[in-house]
């Protein structure tokens, strides 16, 4: 203990006398050197040096950083470098760990063919050189389909594209022209016929027998801004805004309608039904695609413009639609999906529906007090609902006329405004059909969300939203262009079988933001980034257990002694046990104080309790909870009484972590969607 001032005394000066980094940062740098020793090379140089070694890896079907000669506005070249998707496939899956296990178990379960997805999104990191955001770069992201869940960890997308947006702007077909380039390089590679006779996988032994892998481009997700500029779209100043459906037209003189994708537009009220849409097909775009190619440099160019405007095309002789040699692997019509995420939660569908519902009420005050009553899962501490209802906030929200928040915030408040419509607002007959249109909006984002666990039809998705259209309308509500998406997405689970959404790829985002904040050479700014991005997600994708599902526990550690006599009566010995505060369950992950839902021992659909430690010893994993009694169980709620003993269950018997609320005499656990 005499030691500990001087001890301390040595950390701080270490802290102060190194470029400032934060405290998690340089314990874990510390742990690191701890248990794997000090490295042996050190300076900036190596660093550089170590990221081209570990990019060289990659190099089985050429250099992994491919660069395209690509054309801008002026007609100047631009040379801009893209992931080879080809050499990336075949050095993650001989490099062996989480990737390899990942594509083994998706190309066994479709005849060794991947279908890849491609997000696009535009990324703002901050400028430590001035406030003009000269580093915003848009950045590709690519998995495939057939990872099923695993699509919703980031270590399952790869970026592929890192590219400054004042030179996407500047070429020719914007990002469509990106894209066009990187499939090229995908489907008409020199090195390969991925489509018709596959590439060629170098098992991570080296001994057994080369596998063959199959690619076809699966879909691409993003949001509206990106999907425009991929699709080469006008988007929402187009006569179409809607490139699958033929007769979505808004006329210019429409007084009525604002401009904007979030604007108001009367043209989607007309079509509730998706029996009322006459879609089109993919030989369809490809026809109006040509047609403009035939006519583009022979018609005045006012004349061509008003031809863009009514097929609703930004036409560019490079953008995607207009590469012939794509042809056989682009579908326009299946491969162009919408993200639910935006459509509803980034003021979208549910950001007007909440507002509407809760101007109604006009309880505000009353809705703050409400929400502050509910404690989420450990996982969501960060989300806090109760400043969505300050003065100011409110104030925001009448501003605008929709509610003002994240997507994760409108995602977590509307499973606890439900249950106050369902418990409050119906029973007195209060503000009925406002209550109606938010169920019947909040009945499809739950739709939705499950999509993933194959329990939800496309058919139950179609009612849902048609449901969700014919109230809005009848109630008067303005829509805007978001609610027209909602007819697309009982067909984009027909045709994927699922239906990703961004958030993984928003929270993805955060790591090239980060690492570009901190470049200041602009000069190699593409390649600095490109060098740092690809090797974290290869030393990512490196570990075995990444893509881990199974229940386990997180972060164990050994036994404190207050653990110690409970783990002793669990196990019987205290060899090899170990405690945490954190373990992995069936559906998703929960923590110590987190309310359960797990396979109940007695008639009750599932039992209840709150967690007070997780232990294991060798494979025998367990949770302690104090285990509650059901005394009254609805369709989206329980009720429940506090048990005063501890229970021990296996970690496997699980569920799910809930959103609860205690009070005198009982615990009130609102039930996902999925356990009703």
């Amino acid at each position: 203990m005499d030691d500990r001032p001087c001890k301390l005394a040595k950390l701080t000066k270490l802290r102060k006398t190194i470029p400032h980094t934060t405290k998690a940062s340089l314990q874990a740098i510390l742990n690191c050197i701890k248990d794997d020793g000090c490295p042996d090379l050190s300076n900036a140089k190596h660093m550089r040096e170590g990221c081209k070694a570990a990019l060289d890896q990659f190099c089985g079907y050429g250099p992994l950083l491919l660069n395209h000669s690509l054309v801008c506005k002026s007609g100047q070249k631009k040379t801009v470098a893209l992931v080879n998707v080809l050499s990336w496939l075949h050095g993650a899956y001989k490099a062996g760990g989480g990737w390899f296990t990942l594509m083994k178990q998706a190309m066994a379960s479709n005849q060794s063919t991947l279908s890849l997805v491609f997000y696009a999104d535009e990324i703002t990191p901050g400028n430590v050189l001035a406030n003009v955001p000269t580093r915003k770069i848009w950045a590709l992201y690519m998995t495939a389909k057939e990872f099923k869940q695993a699509m919703q960890k980031e270590a399952a997308w790869v970026t592929v594209g890192i590219i400054r947006s004042s030179i996407v702007a500047a070429l020719d077909g914007h990002l469509s022209q990106i894209f066009s380039a990187l499939l090229d390089s995908i489907f008409n590679s020199n090195s390969c016929n991925v489509s018709e006779l596959g590439m060629q996988l170098q098992e991570p032994d080296g001994t057994s027998a080369a596998s063959r892998l199959m690619l076809q481009l699966g879909l691409m997700i993003m949001d509206g801004q990106a999907s425009k500029y991929c699709w080469s779209t006008k988007g929402d100043s187009g006569s179409r805004f809607c490139q699958q459906c033929a007769n979505i037209f808004q006329l210019a003189d429409d007084k009525d309608d604002d401009e904007g994708e979030d604007g108001h537009l009367s043209e989607v009220s007309k079509f509730c039904k998706f029996t009322d849409l006459k879609l089109v097909s993919d030989s369809d775009i490809f026809k109006s695609w040509d047609r403009l190619m035939a006519r583009h440099g022979s018609i005045p160019t006012q004349e061509f413009k008003m031809w863009e405007q009514a097929a609703g095309i930004a036409f560019s002789p490079f953008a995607v639609l207009a590469n012939q040699g794509l042809r056989k692997v682009l579908k326009p019509t299946q491969q162009n999906c919408w993200d639910w995420m935006h459509c509803f939660l980034s003021s979208g569908v549910m950001s007007i529906a909440c507002y509407n519902l809760l101007h109604a009420i006009k309880q505000w005050d009353l809705l703050k007090g409400y929400v502050q009553q509910f404690q989420l899962p450990n996982h969501l501490k960060t989300i806090k609902l109760a400043p969505l209802f300050d003065d100011k906030r409110v104030a925001k929200h009448r501003k605008h006329h929709k509610m003002n928040a994240t997507a994760s915030e409108l995602l977590t408040l509307c499973t606890i405004l439900a249950h106050y419509v369902l418990g409050v607002c119906i029973p007195a007959n209060a503000c009925l059909e406002e209550a109606q249109v938010f169920l019947a909006a909040n009945e499809m984002l739950d739709l939705l969300q499950n999509s993933w666990h194959g329990i939800v039809s496309p058919q139950q998705l179609l009612v849902a939203a048609e449901n969700c259209l014919q109230r809005w309308k009848g109630l008067g509500w303005p829509m805007i262009k978001k609610h027209h998406w909602m007819l697309h997405f009982a067909q984009m689970l027909k045709n994927h079988a699922c239906i990703p959404n961004c958030f993984c790829m928003e929270r993805k985002n955060k790591v090239p933001a980060r690492i570009a904040s901190n470049i200041q050479n602009l000069k190699t700014f593409e390649h600095s980034l490109y060098s740092e991005v690809l090797t974290l997600e290869m030393e990512r994708i490196s570990d075995p257990d990444v893509f881990a599902s199974c229940p386990a526990l997180l972060n164990s550690t050994p036994l404190s002694k207050k653990l110690q006599p409970l783990a002793a009566e669990v196990f019987g010995q205290l060899q090899g046990a170990q405690a945490s505060n954190h373990a992995r369950i069936k559906y998703g992950s929960c923590s110590r104080g987190d309310v359960v839902y797990f396979s109940s021992q007695s008639a009750n659909r599932f039992d209840a309790g709150q967690v007070f430690a997780f232990l294991c010893n060798h494979e025998n994993h367990v949770c302690i909870l104090n285990s509650f009694t059901l005394k009254k169980q609805c369709e989206t709620f329980a009720e429940w009484e506090e048990g005063e003993c501890l229970e021990v269950v296996p970690l496997a018997h699980l569920w799910v972590a809930v959103t609860f609320a205690k009070g005198r005499n009982k615990v009130t656990t609102l039930t996902p969607w999925a356990f009703r």
